[in-house]
């Protein structure tokens, strides 16, 4: 009963969630300003992550084919905890010479990496490399022509791109509204560190939204793991004590809001959904 309690909740999540799950995204990229040879790559981890070397970050040079392993994790490889920021950073002096414009230590930690080398058009991509899943995209590579096509939306010379809060990684396809774009902006502005994942949501709701609906309790139910035993999402540890559980399912189910937060209780379907996800949990325990 275990297993097809497992395997119901699973499959319920990837059917509704429709990409691969993301360990860490990408939050912001700078493009040093103009003379200049800085860049920086922000990262948030959605997940704790001991050794980021099982993870490969791509780069389409001027809209050309995607280049593997541009960067290699050689000065900092992990562990990252869920909810931080690290960095990729051009070079040490890049680093050095960024830092007196966005604070001491601020892109610590930092892989130091020449290979960060996108011009304002290139564009990067994140995949997991024991299934091959493209967990994050920044930029269209379609979009840009040549080396000298910088008309494409996200196109951001000398400037930066920064994440917009409570947005989720961008999986296979680059989402332009889910970014500020400055192009030729002051390396000084560049928003460093200030992403909120959350971004004003409700902590129920796991797909960010905007809403409390069947869709978050699906991942609820895929997160279930009893009291006392860490969850696979720490999202759905609501109450703050490392598991999810029963206590979790109530915080959720008091924010039920329905889809696009019109409803105030669970319509009929959400109910089902309840239901079949605590027969379920319950058939769970009894085995």
């Amino acid at each position: 009963m275990k297993r097809n309690a497992l395997l119901f909740a699973a499959a319920t999540s990837a059917a509704l969630s429709g990409q691969a799950r993301a360990d860490f995204m990408i939050t912001g990229y700078l493009d040093g300003e103009a003379g200049g040879t800085a860049r920086v790559m922000e990262l948030y981890a959605l997940n704790d992550i001991t050794d980021l070397n099982d993870f490969t970050i791509q780069r389409s040079s001027n809209g050309g084919a995607w280049q593997n392993a541009v960067v290699n994790w050689n000065d900092f490889s992990g562990p990252v905890t869920t909810g931080s920021f690290f960095y990729v950073v051009s070079g040490a002096q890049d680093k050095t010479d960024l830092e007196v414009e966005l604070g001491a230590g601020s892109l610590d930690p930092a892989e130091l990496n020449g290979g960060l080398s996108g011009n304002g058009n290139d564009a990067f991509r994140v995949v997991r490399d024991s299934d091959q899943a493209i967990i994050d995209t920044l930029g269209d590579p379609a979009q840009v022509a040549d080396s000298a096509d910088f008309s494409a939306p996200w196109a951001h010379e000398n400037g930066w791109l920064y994440r917009n809060d409570g947005t989720g990684s961008d999986g296979d396809t680059f989402a332009l509204a889910n970014w500020d774009v400055q192009a030729d902006g002051d390396d000084a502005t560049f928003p460093i560190g200030t992403f909120s994942l959350n971004g004003g949501l409700d902590p129920a709701d796991l797909d960010l939204d905007g809403d409390v609906d069947d869709a978050d309790f699906a991942l609820f139910f895929a997160a279930f793991s009893g009291p006392g035993v860490p969850t696979g999402n720490p999202a759905a540890d609501l109450d703050g004590d490392t598991d999810t559980d029963d206590a979790d399912f109530g915080l959720a189910f008091a924010a039920f809001t329905g889809p696009g937060a019109a409803a105030s209780v669970p319509e009929p379907t959400s109910l089902a959904l309840l239901g079949i996800g605590g027969l379920l949990i319950a058939r769970r325990r009894r085995s």
